[in-house]
This record gives C-alpha cells, sequence and structure tokens, in this order.
C-alpha cells in the first residue's frame, strides 16, 4: 500500500490525524475455515459462533469471516478499498459460490475517524460497486469525528 503511514507516533502513541479501516465481511451460519480453504484467501480475523464476544459478556451468535485493513493514515478510501477489492477480484467465482451455498451475508465495512476536522474523501470505485453486486454485498459506512482536545 502506497503512501500510507502509522496510525500512531510509535515514541508518544498519540494519533496521528484521520484514520479509515476498510473491511469485506462475511457472517452467518458456516464453517470459516471452509471459506478459508475454498477461497484460497487467509482472512485477517475470523469466529465461531457460541465464541466469547472480546466486546464483553456476550456470546456470538453467528460465523464470522474476515479481511481487514486495519486503521489507516489516510484521506483516500477508495486507495484503501482497492487493496482488499484486488485480493477479492481474483477470487469472484469461490466467494460467489460460498455465499450462495451458505446463504451467507457479505459486508463491506467502512469506519473512518476523523481528526482535526480532516475528513476522507468517501468514494466506491464502479469496480468495487459491481463486485458487491455480484457478491450481493451490502456497505456499511460509519464516521467518528474525534472532540477537539
Amino acid at each position: 500500500m502506497r503512501g500510507f503511514q502509522l496510525v500512531n507516533d510509535l515514541r508518544t502513541g498519540k494519533s496521528m490525524g484521520t484514520t479509515i479501516r476498510f473491511k469485506f465481511e462475511l457472517k452467518g451460519d458456516f464453517d470459516p475455515k471452509t471459506v478459508t480453504t475454498r477461497a484460497g484467501l487467509d482472512p485477517t480475523s475470523f469466529h465461531r459462533k457460541g465464541d466469547q464476544s472480546k466486546y464483553g459478556k456476550k456470546k456470538l451468535d453467528f460465523d464470522y469471516w474476515c479481511l481487514d485493513t486495519g486503521y489507516i493514515n489516510s484521506l483516500d478510501l477508495e486507495e484503501i478499498s482497492s487493496t482488499i477489492y484486488q485480493q477479492l477480484k481474483i477470487k469472484e467465482a469461490q466467494f460467489c459460490a460460498i455465499i450462495k451455498e451458505f446463504n451467507l451475508l457479505a459486508v463491506f465495512s467502512v469506519v473512518a475517524k476523523i481528526e482535526n476536522q480532516n475528513a476522507p474523501s468517501v468514494h466506491f470505485s464502479r469496480e468495487l460497486v459491481g463486485l458487491a453486486n455480484v457478491l450481493r454485498a451490502s456497505f456499511d459506512v460509519d464516521l467518528y469525528v474525534a472532540d477537539p482536545e
């Protein structure tokens, strides 16, 4: 990924500005290892139904498989989303078959943390929208504006 910067200053731990995270998520009732094997692509993360949520004591009620960029210091969502798009595009047929067979929910998820009034460009390429259509995936966009210190 060209031109991306660290999210936090390694010396101080302070944020270095607006960050964007882009994910492709599969949710439903399935074995995440099956997706990994059939798609030939390792997830960034996955969990099984019944696993402990990392956000509390609740047990998770669905299986999950995810490709995730992590938070990247940038104002350009299209550039960040292209990394996951490129991974998925070459596996399009495999993911279509998996999503259909297991009746999975597919989601492209964006989380932007806006700092210093530096709002990112939220633009989806025609190619990504086309892939989302083929995969029957939805988009989820969350924007968080940091309070000035």
